[in-house]
């Protein structure tokens, strides 16, 4: 190893007090977005990397100590953090989650995310990085500017680069996305009123507006099925968008998916077929639940519905009710 190598190891102790601070913490103004998709501790191990890669890669371009690279590092990611805080709801507001909110594509999302920004980032640092190459450096005898071409291209190249040695470090947990599933988790609740976490009056009124229209409650063996018989009873408009099926499902994303790929299907029961508005059951019976988590769903008792977390209301045995 190199002695400029070692230099950049040591100095690597300084990002450790860099990224407590919330503001540097956002490390360039991506990262006011993605903090709401990945992980904390993933996103600060990116922040330390981001910074410490910049720094070594602009210093040997621009032939510029390790000291003072790490130091502009750190100082031009804290501009672009702030000023990424400024632009970066607007701008989401324009790109939208890549794909819908209901069924957005988590790497084509994120892989677009880190792109766009990491140039803006780019352009706004290549600045700090022309001030930290001039010193030292002959002045222009008129201007008494130093007589340093701005790196923009280098800068750049160097953001671009960090995208995928980025990438690879948040991609790291086998489902690296939770804020993303919680966003899309949210969306689907809020614009089909189907769901666990759905208002039970809302699924109650869907439920006997089509049994009084069909003579019984939905007979159908998934919630997916369930969905699309209540659909026109949830919404009509909603009903039309070709990712209403996704509500369906928890979202739960893995590294390079692109879509909603039906892992965590909630659970409809089957039972609820046979009955109706005029027909109600007799005993409680549970209509919609959760999966991975028993202790959550909707339960029955005549024409009213409501959300219980009692696995023995919904047909499980506490002892042995799963967990996720």
């Amino acid at each position: 190893m190199s002695a400029q190598a070692l230099r950049y190891l040591r100095m690597t102790c300084y990002i450790a007090g860099i990224v407590t601070f919330p503001a540097i913490a956002h490390a360039n103004a991506a990262m006011e977005l993605a903090l709401t998709i990945f992980e904390w501790p993933m996103w600060l191990a990116y922040v330390a990397f981001t910074v410490v890669f910049e720094a070594f890669a602009m210093g040997r371009i621009l032939k510029i100590k390790p000291r003072r690279a790490l130091a502009t590092s750190a100082k031009a990611n804290l501009l672009t953090a702030l000023l990424g805080t400024l632009v970066s709801l607007p701008i989401w507001v324009i790109i939208g989650q890549y794909g819908s909110l209901l069924n957005p594509n988590p790497f084509g999302h994120t892989l677009m995310l880190f792109v766009v920004f990491g140039i803006l980032s780019a352009l706004l640092e290549a600045g700090a990085w022309k001030t930290a190459a001039g010193k030292g450096a002959p002045v222009d005898a008129v201007s008494g500017e130093p007589l340093v071409p701005r790196p923009t291209r280098q800068s750049v190249l160097v953001h671009l680069l960090g995208v995928p040695l980025g990438m690879a470090i948040l991609l790291i947990p086998p489902h690296p996305y939770p804020g993303l599933e919680g966003q899309a988790t949210w969306a689907r609740t809020k614009q089909t009123g189907f769901g666990v976490n759905a208002a039970p009056h809302l699924l109650q009124r869907a439920m006997s507006d089509y049994s009084v229209a069909n003579g019984h409650y939905p007979k159908a063996n998934t919630s997916e099925e369930a969905l699309r018989e209540l659909a026109p009873y949830l919404g009509k408009s909603k009903a039309l968008s070709e990712d209403y099926w996704t509500a369906a499902y928890m979202p739960s994303y893995a590294r390079f998916d692109t879509h909603e790929m039906r892992r965590e299907p909630y659970l409809w029961n089957p039972e609820a077929g046979k009955y109706s508005i005029d027909n109600p059951p007799e005993k409680q019976i549970w209509l919609l639940k959760w999966r991975f988590k028993p202790a959550w769903g909707i339960i029955m008792l005549g024409s009213d519905l409501k959300r219980t977390n009692k696995p023995e209301e919904l047909g499980e045995k506490p002892s042995t009710a799963e967990t996720h």
